[in-house]
């Protein structure tokens, strides 16, 4: 049973809930188009409702002005690699973390609020965004020290969680802290020196295009020194953006297999015999596209489900169309060592960040895939695939190579 917001605030007083207002959806407009990819722009508008709702409460209900850090105009630079927001009210420092999750068990940090001297808080707020509904629930808070004395680190998605248990839930007792100025940081060990060659190193490798952002690709160490830094933080953004608005499109050449590293014909995921049956199986019930040639390119992609690490192969083909048009095919296979996908994955074809098209696995589905859709040249789309709390993104272009006809 869905229950409205205030039912909700009924249920749960202790916690602050606040409704969306026509000027956060202005402002959240005006953030689009200015991220490196379709992750970055979900990271960005959620981080953007949760702010502008936040601030209005804390202007109405507290009677204080926040203050965003490093500053407003910088925000973008964090949003296009990392989820949360850094705003002081007086002289406590707090880190918003919104999540669209619907279950409220867990708060979820990414370590660079935890670990970069900098950037660490004093408080941690847990902040579910519900943006179909229109609302936000903050829904507890912690402190740095006790995400760091009790939080469960996790080394491959580099984030500090927290249970519930140890979640504050009364936020009252946030603003008795707020005003006794209680020091609740823990000690954090300086970030590695970072040369300027070095970070000009960094800056070019971590600014190659990608439908995620780069902040596992490097050790925290580096990763942490480049973003502490305002100057290569901003240039980190700025050369992302640039590539993302030319390199990063998935051009299609006259065969139109993909150009884009981390996509490799299909050939060279299974042995032929593998290779065969899969092809065989999904060119069935495809009678639109049965006298056309497909390519397919595949691309591993890593979701996790509980505390282990999910496997799934993206497949695209596409398809030159009599009229111009390009045809476009997408499935999902179990990993190499899977025969199964696991149950209730889902598929979805994302145009300007709306659902055209989706499939949910089964309890035993061998693939899945999205019905044959056909694009216009110059057509932008994204493939998600999900899996609980996990999710991925691809982004697309229809382009041809200028070297083509």
């Amino acid at each position: 049973m869905k229950l409205n917001l205030q039912e909700l605030r009924r249920l749960y007083p202790e916690e602050i809930w606040q409704e969306f207002s026509e000027k956060d959806l202005k402002q959240r407009e005006s953030t689009i188009r200015r991220y490196s990819n379709q992750t970055a722009q979900n990271n960005a508008d959620l981080n953007c409702w949760c702010l502008n709702t936040f601030r209005a409460w804390v202007k109405e209900n507290l009677g204080d002005s926040i203050t965003v850090l490093p500053s407003e105009a910088d925000l973008p630079t964090i949003w296009d690699v990392v989820n949360g927001t850094a705003i002081t009210i007086g002289k406590t420092r707090l880190v918003l973390i919104p999540d669209e999750a619907t279950d409220t068990e867990t708060l979820t940090v990414p370590q660079e609020w935890v670990d970069i001297p900098d950037w660490v808080a004093d408080y941690y707020l847990a902040i579910q965004v519900n943006i179909d509904a229109g609302w936000m629930c903050v829904w507890g808070f912690t402190s740095h020290r006790t995400l760091k004395d009790k939080g469960n680190y996790d080394p491959i998605y580099r984030t500090y969680s927290l249970e519930r248990d140890h979640v504050i839930t009364d936020l009252d007792v946030l603003w008795l802290a707020h005003e006794m100025g209680l020091e609740e940081k823990a000690k954090v060990d300086p970030l590695k020196f970072l040369s300027q060659s070095s970070a000009k190193d960094l800056l070019v490798r971590l600014s190659k295009p990608s439908p995620y952002s780069p902040r596992l690709d490097v050790s925290f160490q580096e990763w942490g020194a480049l973003l502490a830094s305002n100057e290569w933080r901003n240039r980190l953004y700025e050369m992302r953006k640039e590539n993302a608005s030319g390199n990063l499109k998935q051009f299609i050449a006259q065969n139109y297999a993909l150009v884009k590293n981390g996509w490799e014909d299909i050939q060279a995921f299974f042995s032929p015999e593998k290779t065969q049956m899969q092809l065989d199986y999904s060119l069935r019930n495809i009678t639109e596209v049965s006298n056309s040639s497909l390519h397919w390119q595949g691309k591993f992609i890593y979701l996790k489900k509980e505390f282990k690490e999910i496997t799934v192969l993206l497949k695209v083909a596409f398809i030159k169309e009599a009229d111009g048009r390009v045809g476009v095919k997408v499935q999902i296979h179990p990993g190499s060592e899977e025969t199964y996908l696991p149950a209730n994955l889902r598929l979805a074809l994302l145009f300007n960040s709306e659902v055209l098209k989706s499939v949910t696995s089964g309890k035993s589905s061998l693939y899945i895939e999205l019905s044959y859709f056909k694009c216009q040249l110059g057509t932008q789309f994204c493939i998600e695939i999900a899996l609980e709390t996990s999710s991925h993104v691809e982004e697309f272009c229809i382009s041809l190579e200028s070297n083509h006809d």
